[in-house]
């Protein structure tokens, strides 16, 4: 009499620790606070006198309501978390494996060595044990799928549909106290549903997890295009220095042997061989358009504005499209504050960059001017290139755009941008004639 108490217990009792301790390894984690431990013991509780209930009216019309009461009261517990989706793929799981167990434990007991109540009893706590051993080792993997975002919804159907069958299984399992060809056939045919619902999801997954390693390998080889490609500016600005720094030094060479030139043809009065001499060396030893090519830009001191203007002006000279820029004052600090906020000023300037590009490509008097300056603590920014045509004033619109083949969302970006920071960027544009100048200002903080 004392053993079947004690297994009676020790099953009532178990039975919804089991279900809280193979939740809490779904979600991978521990209740954290008194709060957290007085739900759980709420979990537990009520589990408790689920198991009372049943054992008092056996009925899986009292049973099932139970087991679903549980479970929500399970997802109640990670309400004020951020793992409610998590929670309820976690809650799904534990309500088919505690469905599995009893069904199990149902056809156990048809059999003859389980018509005693200490043999089923003994049948319930080695089932529900045995769940548990098997179960523990497994959850880890699949918590990684309930936990990444890229599978959630999927898991959810997934689980919703395996729930709903494995109850159906129940209710037909549960009818019957002794198995039967028929009943072992149905079973058959639900438990291999089961398994092509988790097939195919596993098929899926592996599919989905190929395109998304296909697109973040292309992704990784723009990304190392586009470092190669500022790799390569930032060594061609390099040698543009180091080339004006070798034009430089011949001169200083070359200074003294002009001067005595000058003499000696001041002497002679010959200043027509001496202009010819002077053409010649410049020819031979200076390319304005090279000398110019990043021009002022040692000026700018933030790297990020740097490597921008840069690209562009790399792009722009080898287009072959004539251009100034100038920057007279140091670019110390930009009046911003964090990164994204820089991150999101080059993007508007890289924008008004390629517009002018794609504005002066194939037109005949091209030509794109640009500035950067600073002055207490505002930074401004001009751009301007010549049109074959006026904008029209559709030009921030999504989609709106006056060249073929081109999406006409880059101005748009760039006011949406800008439109983030109302009041400390600000932008005009300027059409007059030919030209088209887009001028941004960015106000330091307290300026708005």
């Amino acid at each position: 009499m004392i053993l079947l108490y004690l297994l009676d217990a020790s099953t009532l009792l178990l039975a919804p620790a089991i279900k809280i301790a193979l939740f809490l390894r779904l979600l991978d984690q521990r209740p954290a606070s008194r709060r957290a431990w007085a739900m759980f013991f709420g979990v537990w509780l009520i589990g408790v006198v689920d198991g009372i209930t049943i054992e008092s009216v056996p009925s899986y019309f009292i049973d099932l309501p139970f087991e679903i009461f549980e479970l929500i009261l399970l997802v109640l517990t990670q309400v004020k978390g951020k793992k409610v989706k998590q929670a309820v793929s976690a809650a799904l799981i534990i309500g088919i494996l505690g469905l599995l167990e009893d069904i199990i434990v149902n056809i156990i007991s048809c059999w003859s060595f389980a018509e005693t109540l200490v043999a089923s009893l003994w049948i319930d706590l080695l089932v529900l044990l045995a769940g548990f051993m098997l179960a523990w080792p497994l959850l880890p993997k699949i918590r990684k799928y309930i936990s990444d975002v890229r599978y959630q919804t999927n898991c959810l159907f997934l689980l919703s549909y395996l729930y709903v069958s494995t109850i159906f299984a129940y209710v037909v399992g549960m009818q019957v106290k002794k198995m039967s060809v028929g009943l072992a056939i149905l079973l058959g045919i639900l438990a291999v549903q089961g398994i092509y619902a988790v097939l195919s999801f596993s098929l899926s997954i592996k599919n989905q997890t190929a395109l998304l390693n296909e697109a973040e390998e292309r992704h990784l080889q723009a990304q190392n295009r586009q470092l190669y490609e500022s790799n390569q500016q930032l060594k061609s600005y390099a040698a543009s220095l180091e080339q004006d720094e070798d034009r430089l030094r011949r001169f200083k060479h070359d200074y003294r042997n002009i001067l005595s030139s000058l003499k000696l043809a001041a002497a002679q009065n010959d200043s027509q061989q001496l202009l010819e001499k002077l053409n010649e060396y410049s020819r031979e030893n200076f390319d304005e358009h090279a000398l110019a090519k990043f021009q002022d830009v040692n000026h700018i001191h933030d790297d990020l504005l740097k490597s921008i203007v840069i690209t562009k002006l790399s792009k722009i000279y080898d287009q072959g499209i004539p251009y100034r820029f100038s920057c007279q004052k140091d670019i110390d600090h930009l009046p911003l504050v964090s990164e994204m906020e820089k991150m999101d000023l080059v993007r508007v300037i890289g924008i008004s960059f390629d517009n002018a590009i794609e504005a002066s490509s194939g037109l005949k008097d091209a030509r794109i001017e640009a500035m950067f300056y600073q002055e207490n603590g505002d930074f401004e920014f001009v751009i301007k290139n010549k049109t074959d045509n006026i904008p029209s004033p559709r030009i921030f619109e999504p989609g709106y755009t006056s060249k073929a083949q081109h999406a006409g969302l880059g101005l748009s970006n760039a006011l949406e941008i800008v439109n983030k920071y109302a009041g400390q960027m600000i932008v005009d544009i300027d059409t007059t004639g030919n030209d088209f100048t887009f001028s941004l200002m960015v106000l330091k903080e307290g300026e708005k």
